[in-house]
Protein backbone atom coordinates (compact mmCIF):
# COMPACT_ATOMS: atom_id res chain seq x y z
CA UNK A 1 0.00 0.00 0.00
CA UNK A 2 2.55 2.60 0.95
CA UNK A 3 3.96 2.90 -2.60
CA UNK A 4 0.20 3.23 -3.87
CA UNK A 5 -0.35 6.83 -1.66
CA UNK A 6 3.05 8.58 -1.42
CA UNK A 7 0.72 12.13 -1.84
CA UNK A 8 -1.36 10.82 1.03
CA UNK A 9 1.57 9.74 3.05
CA UNK A 10 3.23 13.07 2.91
CA UNK A 11 -0.26 14.83 3.63
CA UNK A 12 -0.90 12.64 6.77
CA UNK A 13 2.86 13.88 7.80
CA UNK A 14 1.94 17.31 7.63
CA UNK A 15 -1.24 16.63 9.60
CA UNK A 16 1.43 15.14 12.69
CA UNK A 17 2.69 18.52 13.07
CA UNK A 18 -0.60 20.54 13.16
CA UNK A 19 -1.98 22.20 16.34
CA UNK A 20 -5.12 20.07 15.93
CA UNK A 21 -4.48 17.46 18.80
CA UNK A 22 -7.06 15.24 17.39
CA UNK A 23 -6.06 15.67 13.51
CA UNK A 24 -2.73 14.61 14.76
CA UNK A 25 -3.65 11.41 16.32
CA UNK A 26 -5.96 10.59 13.31
CA UNK A 27 -3.14 10.74 11.37
CA UNK A 28 -0.76 8.80 13.30
CA UNK A 29 -3.05 5.93 12.70
CA UNK A 30 -3.63 6.47 9.31
CA UNK A 31 0.19 6.47 8.80
CA UNK A 32 0.42 3.43 10.89
CA UNK A 33 -2.49 1.76 8.95
CA UNK A 34 -0.82 2.11 5.75
CA UNK A 35 2.57 1.05 6.90
CA UNK A 36 4.54 4.12 8.42
CA UNK A 37 4.77 3.46 11.31
CA UNK A 38 8.16 5.15 12.89
CA UNK A 39 6.64 8.56 11.21
CA UNK A 40 3.81 8.47 13.35
CA UNK A 41 5.52 6.33 16.39
CA UNK A 42 5.70 9.61 18.96
CA UNK A 43 2.09 9.99 18.55
CA UNK A 44 1.25 6.22 18.62
CA UNK A 45 2.93 6.16 22.38
CA UNK A 46 1.44 9.17 23.23
CA UNK A 47 -2.03 7.33 22.65
CA UNK A 48 -1.06 3.96 23.42
CA UNK A 49 -2.27 4.14 27.24
CA UNK A 50 -5.43 6.13 26.12
CA UNK A 51 -8.49 3.98 27.69
CA UNK A 52 -10.35 4.47 24.28
CA UNK A 53 -10.22 2.90 21.02
CA UNK A 54 -8.03 4.92 19.54
CA UNK A 55 -5.31 4.55 22.54
CA UNK A 56 -5.87 0.60 21.66
CA UNK A 57 -5.61 1.15 17.71
CA UNK A 58 -2.30 2.73 18.61
CA UNK A 59 -0.72 0.22 21.11
CA UNK A 60 -1.91 -2.59 18.61
CA UNK A 61 0.32 -1.27 16.16
CA UNK A 62 2.93 -0.45 17.99
CA UNK A 63 3.16 -3.96 19.36
CA UNK A 64 2.56 -5.14 16.07
CA UNK A 65 5.88 -3.24 14.69
CA UNK A 66 7.32 -4.72 17.58
CA UNK A 67 7.12 -8.01 16.90
CA UNK A 68 7.81 -7.35 13.14
CA UNK A 69 10.81 -6.14 14.42
CA UNK A 70 11.81 -9.00 16.46
CA UNK A 71 11.21 -11.37 13.82
CA UNK A 72 13.31 -9.84 11.17
CA UNK A 73 16.01 -9.58 13.92
CA UNK A 74 15.69 -13.47 14.76
CA UNK A 75 14.78 -14.54 11.38
CA UNK A 76 11.80 -16.07 13.13
CA UNK A 77 13.51 -18.05 16.10
CA UNK A 78 12.24 -18.44 19.51
CA UNK A 79 15.55 -18.36 21.89
CA UNK A 80 18.98 -17.76 21.97
CA UNK A 81 19.80 -21.80 21.83
CA UNK A 82 17.68 -21.43 18.44
CA UNK A 83 20.01 -18.98 17.37
CA UNK A 84 23.25 -20.34 17.97
CA UNK A 85 21.93 -23.46 16.05
CA UNK A 86 21.16 -21.56 13.60
CA UNK A 87 24.73 -19.66 13.03
CA UNK A 88 26.66 -23.04 14.01
CA UNK A 89 24.22 -24.99 10.95
CA UNK A 90 25.71 -22.00 8.61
Amino acid sequence: LKGRYRQAERQLQEYLASDDKALQCEAALALAEIGNVDAARPILARLKDEPTERGRRAAAWLEQDALLAKLERTGGLESKDDLLKMKTAQ
